[in-house]
């Protein structure tokens, strides 16, 4: 269930994919329907495999070239150490800030798209890859589908993940600390700036100039 900004509006997301609006008394169901305001959410992005910081840059232009999103800002890219499997080449990270009118089943269909069409290889689970675009928060509430999980179920225990989101939402609150907090109780050991937020302005500013 997601609850939106209105304490007397709900959005429940059936496995079925489709999604009932109810407000107060009154019941209107539809199919992937698209609310009318834009909500903030936070993306993560990341890959060992190729040229990852040019398969970062055209993810973004591929979000930004929709119309149903608007991108808000952009961390610095973080080189990590690998996370599970530590027998592979260190990561590329970084997370952005959207405001986006798609449900949460369409964004993710959308970054799965955006997945392929950059020839996003993953064999094995934590394994290599060439790139992962994960949703992390979503402005009003929580998603609980076998498909999609927000939040992020493995934010707190996710170094890569908590720098880069610390920077671009740093008071997002997650079950009762805020992301600043969490980032301060994660251990950091290994991870490097390796690109600022600049490598990201001219999208951002592109989009808002539009």
């Amino acid at each position: 269930m997601v609850k939106t900004a209105e304490t007397s509006c709900y959005l429940n997301i059936h496995q079925s994919g489709s999604f009932e609006f109810k407000m107060k008394n009154s019941l209107i169901s539809c199919v992937k329907s698209k609310p009318e305001s834009k909500n903030e959410v936070y993306l993560g992005l990341g890959g060992n495999m190729g040229d990852v910081k040019a398969h970062m840059v055209k993810a973004l232009e591929y979000l930004n070239d929709s119309d149903d999103i608007d991108i808000v800002c952009a961390s610095s890219i973080y080189e990590t150490p690998p996370w599970g499997i530590e027998d592979q080449p260190a990561f590329l990270n970084m997370c952005i800030g959207i405001r986006t009118c798609l449900v949460p089943i369409d964004l993710l269909e959308l970054c799965q798209r955006i997945e392929h069409s950059l020839n996003r290889e993953h064999t094995i689970r934590w394994g290599p890859r060439t790139i992962d675009i994960d949703i992390l928060l979503i402005e009003g509430g929580i998603v609980d589908l076998p498909e999609l999980s927000i939040p992020h179920p493995r934010i707190k225990a996710r170094a890569f993940v908590l720098v880069p989101l610390a920077e671009i939402a740093p008071e997002w609150s997650l079950d009762g600390r805020t992301i600043a907090s969490w980032r301060q109780l994660c251990n950091d050991d290994g991870i490097k700036q390796v690109a600022g937020q600049e490598v990201f302005n001219d999208l951002i500013v592109k989009r808002a100039n539009t």
